[in-house]
């Protein structure tokens, strides 16, 4: 037998494991932006933000890949100054997904429905743009309803860090507030659940901010002539 022939059985052999070879990358990242209010009723803009905070800290560990959250993303925009941090879609933001390392997004729109809103939310390749799932919940504008939401991504979806859709609402309403406005917000949203993390720490922020202010304040006041 030719040595030709010898080799070409192997050389079959090796091409075959080859080919049966997985090639497996890194699990991809998910971003959450934030989500669109086209009910018409201005009341629900705090839902929008809500609703990629909420998927993003409930799905956290529950998805195949890390997540990215819609916050991060939107601070990543307000440095880049790509476009105003509370604005809705999705437009401009390819950019700083590619920038945080994001591989897939999700984005979605809020509308009024019988029960109270319709949810819809879209996952898709971020380079590609293919959609890779669409799901959607109805309910009541709170908690427990995109709670449903994030269990249509994975059931493993942790709770959320408030049961309170009043504290929720606050907080996600004081992120996009003016400053002086911002502080009573968090207030309001700290006692409507105290155990609130997110909202007590932006409320210390903000208390801290107002000190050093003040302090700056009566020491200019008081080496003036």
């Amino acid at each position: 037998m030719s040595f030709r022939r010898c080799l070409s059985p192997l050389a079959s052999l090796f091409l075959l494991a080859a080919c049966s070879r997985t090639v497996s990358g890194p699990p991809p990242s998910v971003a959450f932006v934030r989500f669109e209010n086209l009910s018409g009723d201005g009341s629900l803009e705090w839902l929008g933000r809500a609703a990629g905070e909420v998927l993003a800290a409930t799905l956290s560990g529950a998805l195949e890949g890390p997540v990215i959250a819609s916050s991060s993303v939107q601070r990543l925009e307000a440095i880049r100054g790509t476009r105003p941090a509370d604005a809705p879609g999705i437009s401009a933001q390819r950019g700083s997904l590619v920038l945080a390392g994001a591989r897939r997004m999700v984005s979605g729109y809020i509308e009024r429905a019988a029960s109270g809103v319709r949810i819809e939310a879209t996952e898709e390749d971020v380079a590609s743009g293919k959609t890779i799932r669409i799901v959607s919940v109805r309910g009541p504008a709170t908690v427990d309803t995109l709670l449903n939401l994030a269990r249509q991504f994975s059931p493993k979806a942790h709770a959320y860090l408030t049961s309170s859709t009043e504290a929720l609402r606050l907080y996600n309403l004081a992120m996009e507030a003016p400053g002086p406005n911002a502080g009573e917000l968090l207030e309001r949203a700290v006692a409507a659940d105290p155990s609130f993390g997110p909202a007590y720490i932006a409320t210390a922020r903000v208390r801290f901010r107002r000190t050093v202010v003040r302090m700056l304040y009566e020491f200019s006041n008081g080496r003036s002539p």
